[in-house]
């Protein structure tokens, strides 16, 4: 009876774990996140680490309590260490990093959070466990083993279907932005909506992601661009040479309003937002039209995903809405200026609050979406490298 009651135990404090990690990333988020690696509610480094607090008291509940803090930071920073280890080699992504943390070994333990695991297994020890295990040892053994049963076999299912989810998530890294461009919309929308948990879940997946798709366009940006090659010309986009009808058809009353045409007063980097907005419609308009996706769409939300009136490089600029944080929070303002003015379809509001994905936890939902991602800051680049030259 002691492994079934061990099993629950192991359950309740996974699931406590998880209480921690959501209140922790949402506030951080600012945002409901459903934290932890498996689909449930729970989070099993929590259980693990627990159950070897309670087998490590049996061995040390007579020493001083400051050994028994330096030993359960010893053991939960070796317990973190070798799961962190073991999501790189396993699913070919690093769920959590502390690189950018003083004192961290290889990002995947820091002194900082040993610390806390110390501080938490003094608290499960001397006050959490023994109340819960006086709850749990009234259970009779075969309500016991009924329950501790059906959490296993839950935990088997879960835990390897999030294995699978999370190679396929290692897959993506390795693979970069080219298979989000070159894939079929269903089988993307599909994967999205699997993966996309993870991905808000650990900050550093979406950190990985980023680097991954920069690297792969770097690397690779004449292959997967060859077939654009002569739509990827920046240099005369300019409306007053805009010869396609079509084009000006889809975003004629946005670019006719006059509260649109203010951001041509705001610098971008080093055009005005008026300026980058257009080439990046131009060009999911061209390269979706191109390609059968909804071109319209495109070119709208292209259009509109920078529609914010302030300096974004001054932070006492009186029209803008935050001090700080312009990167995770403008994509917000431009959608609520939009829609103020203009009817938005589905595909058009999700390209503009997340053109700034992965730099936000939000995933496109859309191929249309993922292009001006891609586009965006593909002008942005293209604009910083070719600034005019000081006379």
């Amino acid at each position: 009876m002691i492994i079934a009651l061990l099993v629950i135990c192991f359950s309740l404090y996974s699931f406590l774990g998880w209480v921690i990690e959501v209140v922790y990333r949402s506030s951080i988020q600012k945002t409901f996140v459903n934290a932890g690696f498996l689909q449930g509610f729970f989070v099993p480094i929590y259980g693990v680490v627990a159950l070897f607090f309670v087998a490590l008291d049996d061995i040390s509940n007579e020493y001083p309590l400051i050994i028994q803090f330096i030993l359960y930071v010893v053991v939960a920073s070796a317990l973190e260490y070798i799961i962190g280890l073991f999501a790189e080699k396993i699913l070919h992504v690093q769920l959590w990093s502390y690189s950018d943390n003083r004192f961290n070994l290889h990002g995947r333990i820091c002194l900082k959070y040993s610390l806390i695991w110390g501080g938490l297994g003094v608290f499960f020890i001397e006050i959490l466990h023994p109340f819960v295990w006086e709850k749990v040892i009234l259970l009779n053994v075969e309500q016991a083993y009924i329950i501790a049963s059906i959490l296993a076999v839950y935990f088997i299912i879960d835990f390897a279907y999030s294995i699978s989810l999370g190679r396929k998530l290692g897959l993506l890294l390795e693979t970069g932005y080219q298979r989000i461009i070159t894939s079929d919309p269903f089988e993307l929308e599909k994967w999205l909506r699997q993966e996309k948990r993870l991905v808000q879940a650990f900050s550093n997946i979406r950190k990985n992601m980023s680097v991954a798709i920069s690297k792969k366009f770097e690397n690779n940006l004449g292959v997967v661009l060859e077939q654009y090659k002569s739509i990827l010309s920046l240099k005369n986009i300019d409306v007053k040479f805009l010869d396609d009808i079509e084009y000006i058809e889809c975003v004629k009353d946005i670019l006719e309003h006059p509260e649109f045409l203010k951001t041509k007063n705001f610098k971008h980097h080093q055009s005005s937002i008026f300026d980058h907005v257009l080439k990046v419609s131009f060009l999911a308009y061209k390269i979706s039209r191109q390609r059968g996706w909804d071109y319209r769409s495109a070119a709208r939300g292209g259009l509109l995903h920078d529609f914010f009136l302030y300096d974004w490089r001054d932070g006492n600029d009186p029209g803008r809405p935050t001090k700080n944080f312009h990167g995770f929070r403008h994509s917000k303002v431009a959608l609520d200026n939009s829609l103020a003015l203009f009817e938005l379809n589905k595909v058009e509001q999700d390209i503009i609050i997340k053109h700034m994905w992965p730099l936000t936890p939000r995933i496109p939902k859309y191929k249309e979406s993922f292009l001006v991602v891609f586009l965006d800051k593909y002008v942005a680049t293209y604009e910083f490298w070719n600034k005019p030259k000081k006379k």
